[in-house]
């Protein structure tokens, strides 16, 4: 039971760092193209 609710919380941290990921990669492009305009 152990192993189980520890093979779920690493999933639980997969996705959610897969998450992340895929919402701060588009908004760190977004904020260098804001930024090369600016200039």
């Amino acid at each position: 039971m152990y192993l189980f609710c520890g093979q779920l919380h690493y999933s639980q941290l997969f996705s959610g760092a897969f998450a992340g990921l895929l919402v701060c990669v588009p908004f760190c492009l977004y904020l260098a193209a804001l930024r090369e305009q600016a200039e």
